[in-house]
């Protein structure tokens, strides 16, 4: 259309012309930029509202643009920036969160900006940054932490941050870095090496069922569940998986050895198996349930056999080697566990520790709580 003879632009050919690319406005002479050209313009593209001249900018034109495209929110005239097209624009695109005035940036709109994406946290007005908005923008990506306020840095806050990347753990205050890098905490959305896989899982409201789909558990808590409820009841589906698993297991390798079917018992405890032969039981370690398959069979082999053999002699490997010729790969990763393993386990506790972690928490949330009433009071006096 540039080189087009002047003779040839016509009203009707520049309406097709913008009909077609939205930006071909600019090349329409202003004598042919008629308000239905200019609004099949920004139909078509959002950004040829740049090309509009001033006189032809309504709110209803500058509507139509964002609704096309968002960021053109950057070329609707200041008195035309409504709350209705500032947020038409924000749920349109997130970068246009840029460019919405600070007198209409509201916390309600900061938290639709921030849930469509985390990048629009970064030009949201300290003075509207609640703990609401702060726990979207870190629950998309851990690193946003940077940008979150020190007073509403809580520890919960920081937990989320660091579940959500590890990058966020070089933002978290000093006073509960060292918490957070020992400890670890159930989210919705968390990562679970169930069998060796990772595996996602959902925390739903509603009454306790757990399901596991592919690559998904759904694990169904009555309504609100604190950490203390989702470690247990996590901890609960994971040993009846285990337990399932193990049972059967345990009588296929019996019949196999000639032996007894021993009791079976679930346990978190330091070793991986034992076996108790005087008294017919084999406790297995909870946390096998993280571990390949082949990781529980060995093991249940393992102390199945010492039911013929009770020490770790010749015998006894010689039958382990008649049984399970790849004994040896599964016991070099059991002994690489924690480098295999360690970041997949991240919030993987026993109860009692959970429940330590937790009373931490509150009792760090309690003593900063004391600490800004105590600095409020002496400002006031």
């Amino acid at each position: 259309m540039p080189n087009l003879l002047e003779a040839y632009k016509t009203p009707e050919f520049c309406l097709a012309a913008v009909q077609y690319d939205g930006m071909a406005l600019m090349d329409v002479p202003n004598t042919l930029k008629t308000p239905e050209v200019c609004l099949a313009a920004v139909q078509q593209n959002g950004f040829a509202l740049e090309y509009v001249p001033k006189a032809l900018k309504t709110p209803e034109l500058c509507l139509a643009a964002v609704q096309n495209d968002g960021e053109a929110l950057m070329y609707v005239p200041k008195a035309f920036k409504t709350s209705e097209i500032c947020i038409v624009a924000v749920q349109q695109t997130n970068s246009a969160f840029e460019y919405v005035p600070k007198a209409l940036k509201t916390p309600e709109l900061c938290l639709i900006a921030v849930r469509k994406h985390v990048s629009a946290f970064a030009f949201v007005p300290s003075s509207l940054k609640t703990l609401e908005i702060c726990l979207a923008a870190v629950q998309q990506n851990g690193q946003a932490l940077q940008d979150v306020p020190e007073k509403l840095k809580t520890p919960k806050l920081c937990l989320t941050a660091v579940c959500h990347g590890g990058g966020g753990l070089r933002y978290v205050p000093k006073v509960i870095k060292e918490v957070i890098k020992r400890q670890d905490y159930i989210l919705d959305g968390s990562d679970i090496p169930l069998w060796g896989q990772n595996c996602v899982l959902r925390l739903l409201p509603g009454r306790f069922h757990a399901k596991l789909t592919g690559d998904t558990l759904q694990l169904r808590l009555p309504y609100p569940a604190d950490q203390v409820c989702c470690i247990r009841a996590l901890n609960r589906v994971c040993n009846t998986l285990l337990l399932k698993r193990a049972r059967f297991l345990v009588a296929d390798w019996s019949r196999t050895l000639g032996i007894a079917v021993p009791k079976l018992h679930i346990e978190d405890m330091r070793h991986w198996g034992r076996c108790y032969f005087r008294a017919g039981r084999v406790s297995l370690a909870a946390e096998l349930i993280w571990l390949p398959p082949k990781v529980l069979e060995y093991i249940v082999v393992h102390e199945l056999v010492h039911f013929l053999v009770n020490n770790h002699n010749t015998r006894f490997w010689a039958i382990l080697d008649q049984h399970l010729p790849d004994w040896r790969q599964w016991d070099n990763l059991l002994n690489n566990y924690h480098n295999h393993f360690a970041l997949s386990r991240r919030f993987r506790v026993g109860f009692n520790t959970a429940i330590r972690i937790i009373e931490q928490i509150e009792q760090m949330e309690q003593r900063h709580h004391r600490q800004g009433s105590a600095c409020h009071e002496k400002r006031n006096s």
